[in-house]
Formats: structure tokens, sequence, C-alpha cells
């Protein structure tokens, strides 16, 4: 299975929205080069699986409900 999905494929997977992925983007929480990829003359970015697994593993918005 490919590491690297479009945004599209990213929410149809994990029921993620766009606007969400997008803000986390423009907040700099998800960085480019690691968690996400612009490839020119494609009008959508591409999400690293591995990268996301792990932001969601170790400082995702997820770790603010473990007590």
């Amino acid at each position: 299975m490919a590491n690297e999905v479009l945004i599209s494929r990213y929410c149809e997977l994990t029921g993620d929205t766009k606007k969400a992925v997008n803000a986390r983007i423009q907040r700099g929480i998800w960085l480019e080069g690691i968690h996400y990829y612009v490839v020119p003359n494609m009008r959508e970015r591409w999400v690293d699986l591995n990268e996301i697994s792990n932001w969601v593993k170790n400082s995702g918005s997820m770790k603010s409900f473990v007590r």
C-alpha cells in the first residue's frame, strides 16, 4: 500500500474533513515535507499516512483525552 495519498483520499479513509486538514496545515501543525507534500502542477496536496499516524500517536488531539 502506498504511504502517500491525496488529501481527498485521506479524508475518505479517515472521515476527517478537508477543512480540518487545511486548518492544520495553515496553523503549522502539519509541516510541508513531513506530513504533506506539494507537487508542482497538481491542484491537490499529498499526505504521508505514516507521518500522520505518528502525529496522532504522539502529539495529535487524541493525546489530550488520555488521562
